[in-house]
């Protein structure tokens, strides 16, 4: 999707108009799924405690400059996704932190692009620091844009 919305973005500025932009909010959870209403009006709909945490976290992505934003619940599910942690957020109507990471690439290409055998222990990489210094090279601005937003906190 992040693609596809970089392409027609491309093409809008071209013709001199403002570019649409999409960030993505995801989190794992409960939830309930399907079509809800009454006898005079039905909707297809998610709701739960899971989906608003994902709704919470999709607005973040404006403010760290990043096009998405998982919770660390959906990262515990993803064994073959290299995340980098942005920060631990207090989302409104949340008395509890989440911590927030972005995907970074999938474990088989930052093992290839390294040449550096990766392994998963504790839910974390180790080796990290050669794939975040590679990665910083590529994406400077979003590092320091997420820099900027802790920075600005404290």
């Amino acid at each position: 999707m992040q693609t596809a919305i970089g392409r027609l973005s491309a093409s809008f500025i071209k013709k001199g108009w403002p570019g649409p932009t999409m960030g993505i909010g995801i989190n794992t959870g409960l939830m309930n799924v399907g079509n809800m209403g009454s006898r005079y009006r039905v909707a297809y709909t998610v709701i739960g405690d899971a989906v608003n945490l994902a709704a919470r976290i999709e607005s973040l992505t404006r403010q760290y400059a990043v096009p998405t934003l998982v919770t660390e619940a959906t990262k515990n599910e993803c064994g073959n996704i290299v995340f980098r942690e942005i920060d631990t957020v207090q989302v409104k109507g949340k008395h509890n932190v989440a911590k927030v990471y972005q995907p970074w690439c999938l474990l088989e290409a930052a093992q290839a692009h390294q040449g550096h055998d990766f392994h998963r222990q504790n839910g974390s990489v180790e080796g990290m620091p050669l794939l975040q210094q590679a990665a910083d090279k590529v994406h400077r601005h979003l590092r320091d844009a997420v820099i900027g937003v802790i920075q600005a906190r404290a």
